[in-house]
């Protein structure tokens, strides 16, 4: 009777807080319906796409899947252009589903009536696209001028990238940034995490997984580590369900070959075709916010020697299945991450190739983000030197999302979606771009050309104007 007594007076409470929204909401839900049409009149949300991607592919497809035993995601990766396709291409999917759009309403505690633009807008790439599988190659010796050289097919092997989504995201929330990656030739995989860190998220059932809130108790470090670590551990083990599958999906795809067998053992034929066309022996995870946070320790626990006594969530055998080339974590919220693995940091990751950290300018003076230099300062060792930290100028902590291209400049700045002196879409371009020259400079260290300095002498007058180095 106590229990029942207080989860009324507690309901109670809640409609009466709830009750001058509600009346606000129903005055202004006309003026909010007229000004939704005006923005889709005028293109909104402006999100970004061909011809202005940074990559040479020019034409991203995506689907939605959802991993068996595992989570809905949302997956981007080069495809052939529209008048290409071997089939008639599907009709074109929302950018937002609309239950996604609900649960983003009902986090926010406001928006109905405005954000089902989101679901009222095409997808921006080409929806359900036959992946590219051969790409033209060059049969000659670069290094002989006078051979003559002629173009061969070859088979599409494309990275694998992992993307992580921060608190309230959803597998569209950075449609963007995963696009721009898919054009420089990734396969890009975006969870829609089912840790109870989600605007939006469901089991395999259809069960509504709503967004867990912290309690009312003072904010502190400890209260943090006591509703985060368990998602964040629950993140990693998801993060693993998808590299896992697409590794044993790759194997029967190439045992099916072997024995002549042309049965398609995915339960999604696109999906097939794009896993074929899959390197997983060349992993790189991105993340931001949170989701930055379950990079740094899947990270951790996937390439150190030895397991960590705190890190139940992932298999001592993840360091020699998974190999990790590179980590871009933006805004990376290292508060949220434990002391002992702060401490240990990736000083004992090997196969890393770079670690990059960018942060917006916004948090450049948050006091959270000391334990983000304290792990970076922890990778440094003979093993992981390339650990790289910059802050991208004039932005805020959502201009690595899509929420900055969803208003009208004058709107965005207001609600902090950008920053008041930034650029649409600058900073998703820049951050990308920069991070895959980053690494095309760890492969090519041999290349002292002086065509070669002299691009990346170029490049980096370009980065300077967005991106400034934060020392460790």
């Amino acid at each position: 009777t106590t229990k029942f007594t207080r989860q009324s007076i507690t309901s109670i409470k809640h409609d009466i807080k709830m009750a001058p929204r509600s009346l606000l909401t129903m005055i202004t839900s006309p003026f909010v319906r007229l000004f939704r049409k005006v923005l889709l009149t005028f293109g909104y949300p402006r999100l970004d796409g061909p011809p202005f991607l940074v990559g040479p592919h020019q034409t991203v497809g995506a689907i939605q899947v959802r991993i068996p035993n595992g989570t809905a995601c949302q997956v981007f990766y080069p495809a052939v252009s529209s008048n290409q396709q071997q089939r008639p291409q599907s009709s074109s999917a929302p950018y937002f589903r609309p239950a996604a759009v609900q649960g983003l309403i009902e986090y926010l505690r406001f928006g109905d009536g405005l954000f089902q633009l989101l679901s009222e807008t095409k997808h921006p790439c080409q929806w359900q696209a036959d992946p590219i599988t051969t790409i033209a190659a060059t049969d000659a010796n670069e290094k002989d001028k006078n051979t003559p050289t002629k173009n061969v097919a070859a088979l599409s092997s494309f990275p694998l990238v992992i993307f992580s989504h921060g608190l309230a995201g959803t597998m569209e929330m950075y449609t963007e940034l995963c696009q721009h990656v898919a054009s420089l030739g990734y396969c890009v995989v975006a969870l829609e995490h089912q840790d109870g860190s989600a605007a939006y998220a469901e089991t395999a059932t259809g069960t509504f997984i709503p967004y867990q809130r912290p309690n009312d108790e003072p904010y502190s470090r400890q209260k943090v580590w006591k509703l985060r670590t368990p998602m964040l551990h629950r993140r990693v083990q998801e993060l693993e369900r998808v590299v896992e599958y697409i590794v044993e999906e790759k194997k029967r795809q190439e045992s099916q070959e072997n024995t002549s067998n042309s049965a398609v053992s995915c339960s999604n034929d696109i999906f097939s075709k794009v896993i074929q066309v899959t390197d997983p022996n060349q992993i790189h995870l991105i993340g931001h916010s949170f989701g930055a946070a379950t990079q740094l320790l899947a990270a951790q626990q996937w390439t150190s020697n030895t397991e960590s006594s705190s890190s139940p969530s992932s298999s001592s055998a993840a360091a020699a299945q998974y190999p990790i080339k590179s980590l871009l974590v933006l805004d990376a919220w290292a508060f949220a991450l434990q002391e002992n693995v702060i401490r240990r940091g990736l000083s004992d990751s090997s196969s890393i190739s770079l670690l990059l950290s960018i942060i917006s300018e916004d948090w450049v003076t948050n006091p959270e983000c000391d334990p983000l230099v304290q792990f970076l300062q922890n990778s440094w060792s003979s093993k992981t030197s390339n650990v790289l930290s910059y802050y991208a100028k004039d932005s805020v902590h959502q201009s690595f999302s899509d929420s900055e291209a969803w208003f009208p400049s004058w709107v965005a700045t207001r609600v902090k979606n950008r920053g008041t002196n930034e650029k649409r879409h600058m900073t998703i371009r820049t951050v990308v771009q920069f991070w895959k020259d980053r690494l095309d400079d760890t492969t090519n260290d041999d290349d002292n050309t002086l065509a070669s300095k002299k691009k990346k002498k170029n490049n980096d007058q370009h980065y300077k104007d967005i991106l400034q180095p934060i020392f460790l």
